[in-house]
């Protein structure tokens, strides 16, 4: 696999999300879970790693974990559960199987009424749904990783990007079909990451005519943090990876500097 655990050697650029939940999400209603032990859930997983890392994986391989309703209901729960527990001192995201996220799961039943087109429901559940989701992981007052495992598209493109740090491996791509396939513009923070990285005679055709972007180019290109061998046992065997920091090291940062690297980056 990509990785089989992720120490902290890259949590020194993660400090900057080192602060409290926002007090709007603290009444949250699914964030009254206060349990030290991990939800079971059917459609993600959450377990946390000895060393206080918890691994939020999407559980839909056999589609290449794309999105439906339930599934990010499921992976809010997971985000609320673990931005609680004291046990979790950051948090990966990643998926099972060799995708990473797809994006929408367009088979999803009962989701569309007569005459309603596939870009209209997945619209629909982006406002209702997803955004909602990619707000979670963005707020997480935890450091947070992506470990890119295959594509991701769509959905899931905007879901890699809105971690702290993003590390794919080199044989995968991201991929914004929402214009060509959907007819709808791209959303769970897409645009966003793609209007404010890269530049707009790169961005906007990415956006428009929805190519695939090899992760080795996405690096070169500064959208993500990294792209590393698929053989490699761990995203810190790259070339980065002699950058660490120690758990001691996490847990003796200042909130108060963290809070104001994030305001200003």
């Amino acid at each position: 696999s990509l990785y089989v655990s992720v120490p902290l050697c890259f949590f020194v650029l993660l400090c900057i999300r080192h602060h409290s939940l926002p007090p709007h999400r603290k009444s949250c209603s699914i964030a009254t879970m206060a349990s030290t032990a991990a939800p079971s859930l059917e459609h993600v997983s959450i377990e946390v790693q000895s060393d206080g890392i918890a691994v939020l994986r999407f559980e839909h391989p056999e589609r290449l974990n794309s999105m439906d309703v339930a599934m990010v209901t499921d992976a809010r729960a997971a985000l609320s559960w673990a931005a609680l527990n004291p046990s979790v001192r950051a948090l990966v995201v990643t998926g099972r199987g060799r995708g990473f996220c797809a994006g929408a799961y367009l088979g999803e039943s009962g989701s569309s009424g007569v005459g309603e087109s596939a870009g209209s429901v997945v619209y629909q559940n982006m406002r209702t749904s997803w955004n909602l989701f990619g707000m979670d992981l963005k707020h997480f007052p935890k450091p947070t990783i992506a470990v890119v495992n295959g594509p991701a598209a769509g959905a899931g493109f905007g879901i890699a990007l809105l971690t702290d740090v993003t590390i794919a491996a080199k044989s995968t791509y991201f991929l914004l079909p929402f214009v060509p396939t959907l007819g709808i513009s791209p959303d769970v923070g897409s645009t966003w990451h793609v209007g404010r990285q890269l530049p707009r005679g790169f961005g906007l055709p990415l956006a428009l005519l929805g190519p695939r972007l090899p992760a080795p180019d996405a690096q070169a290109r500064g959208l993500i943090w990294e792209a590393v061998e698929d053989s490699k046992p761990g995203p810190h065997k790259g070339a980065r990876g002699n950058r660490c920091c120690s758990q001691e090291q996490l847990g003796g940062s200042a909130p108060l500097g963290g809070r104001q690297s994030e305001a200003v980056v």
